[in-house]
């Protein structure tokens, strides 16, 4: 038999893409761990392990390079199918036990447990090629900002850590970056 005959006899097997296996939740729903502050139950919850465990984690704040424009220029369904190519580009670099959720179309908290900084520079870097790669808006590759805060070197508190992740957004933006730089780190 030839190998061109065995391989047509051999049974075919499906390839199908199997769904990111991170869940990504919505902040702006009505249920126990959503609403407007959800994020910050999130980063509570770890501050609680980090107070046993003292291991440090991360809170990246992910958001396009221009949302505002974006969420004005596309229709609700447009917005919604980019804010998903995003899920799943940001999916597909994080761990098992990360954690995503989003605060609004475009914008989002990721928790990412026993990182420090560097670490969670080289994943921020995954994430933003990540989504440039796979991610267009109108033939152009979607950029997205990061902003960093480490427990503790960042803060101990929910509102501090947010707080830090925040501003590091709005300074990597100002800065013409996907992250602001190691010096600029005193937000």
């Amino acid at each position: 038999m030839l190998v061109d005959e065995m391989v047509s006899e051999a049974p075919r097997e499906t390839v199908s893409e199997t769904p990111p296996q991170i869940e990504i939740r919505d902040a702006r729903g009505e249920g126990e761990e959503e609403g407007p502050a959800a994020w910050l139950c999130l980063i509570e919850r770890q501050l609680e392990r980090y107070g046993e465990d003292e291991l440090p984690f991360t809170v990246l704040l992910v958001e396009p390079l221009d949302v505002g424009r974006l969420r004005h220029a596309e229709s609700p369904s447009g917005m919604a199918g980019l804010a998903g190519q995003v899920e799943v580009a940001l999916s597909e670099e994080m761990g098992s036990v990360d954690t995503i959720m989003r605060e609004s179309p475009g914008r989002y908290w990721l928790l990412v447990p026993e990182t420090d900084e560097i670490g969670a520079r080289m994943l921020a870097e995954r994430l933003t090629r990540a989504v440039r790669l796979s991610v267009s808006h109108r033939g152009a590759p979607l950029e997205v900002m990061v902003g960093i805060a480490v427990c503790p070197e960042h803060g101990r508190e929910a509102a501090a850590l947010a707080a830090h992740a925040d501003v590091a957004l709005y300074a990597a933006r100002a800065a013409g970056r996907s992250m602001t730089p190691v010096d600029d780190q005193a937000c």
